[in-house]
């Protein structure tokens, strides 16, 4: 009888000891990811996409199919330029270099363009909650806002560009400290431009993981995105009218922009070491424009593109202590 009792007593011992180390190593893995940066922190990252769309339209009776691959590589430096006791970063993010290069079908030879230098203003938290952005393209440059992300550029699917720069080189991060497979949600209300309305992304993240990436203590994630699309007609086909043309647009135009990257995340040093993964676009448009000069005007375009996108770390410096 008293052996089985002990029997007992050290099985429950052991138990004991295994859920303590258990929970220790709960514990130790449990991570706080915070865009930890200071003023006058310095980072250079590459950036690399390589696209494939396929486009086909149909106006007055005519359809017309084309395709194409575009590619384009960037190198960009990231300065701190003020962090707020509250923890508002200010940061310019400096396109040094870049070069891009498309080919679409009944081309003979693929374009290559070299991509102006510009600056982007972003103010952000250090949860990657971005407050503005805004370019500084002479043609281009407005004041930002801090209700929404706010800014203006060339435009990217009706959406603006700047945003769209701060918003996917930064990813929103967990209010509190989390462990691998904790799930977390974040939405960042995105302005539109040359015809697009404002929308809303959601971003959904898991972490997958705590290990070491390239020498550092990093959180792999995985962020899975969604964009849905909406552009008013009147002002997408108000440039294609001969000047002076009066007539009623009737129509819609909608699509969605998704995605899923995998990032890894220093938490230690509080940036971005590498992303890449898969974007998903999708666009459709028809349009009626009634009659112009006598005749009846029809319009419908769909579009569909598959990008792969990556970003990494290429060098740092940290601001003097």
């Amino acid at each position: 009888m008293r052996k089985v009792l002990n029997d007992r007593s050290n099985q429950i011992v052991w138990l004991l000891f295994v859920s303590l180390l258990w929970l220790a190593a709960g514990r130790a893995e449990a991570v706080l990811l915070r865009y930890d940066l200071k003023k006058g922190d310095t980072a250079r990252y590459k950036e690399m996409s390589a696209a494939a769309m396929r486009m086909s339209t149909s106006m007055m009776g005519q359809d017309n199919t084309m395709s194409g691959q575009q590619t384009y590589t960037v190198i960009y430096r990231e300065t701190v330029t003020d962090v707020t006791p509250e923890g508002v970063i200010s940061l310019v993010r400096t396109l040094e270099s870049g070069k891009s290069t498309a080919k679409m079908s009944g081309m003979e030879e693929e374009m290559t363009e070299d991509m102006p230098k510009t600056e982007t203003f972003i103010k952000m938290t250090n949860q990657g909650k971005i407050l503005s952005a805004r370019t500084s393209s002479p043609e281009d440059q407005t004041d930002g806002d801090t209700s929404d992300v706010s800014g203006v550029g060339m435009g990217s699917f009706g959406l603006d560009t700047a945003a769209m720069e701060a918003v996917f080189s930064h990813f929103p991060l967990p209010e509190e400290d989390v462990k691998p497979n904790d799930t977390w949600t974040d939405e960042v209300r995105m302005p539109g431009m040359l015809g697009g309305t404002a929308a809303t992304v959601t971003f959904k993240s898991c972490l997958l993981a705590v290990d070491r990436f390239d020498d550092r203590d990093c959180a792999k994630i995985r962020t899975v995105f969604e964009i849905p699309l909406e552009m008013d007609p009147s002002e997408m086909m108000g440039d294609m009218l001969p000047q002076g043309t009066e007539t009623d647009v009737m129509g819609e135009a909608s699509g969605k922009i998704a995605g899923r990257i995998e990032w890894q995340f220093d938490y230690k040093r509080g940036c971005v070491v590498y992303a890449e993964g898969p974007v998903l676009a999708t666009f459709d448009s028809s349009f009626s424009l009634g009659e112009l000069e006598g005749q009846s005007l029809a319009m419908s375009t769909s579009m569909a593109m598959k990008a792969n996108e990556k970003i990494w770390l290429i060098g740092e410096e940290e601001a003097p202590q």
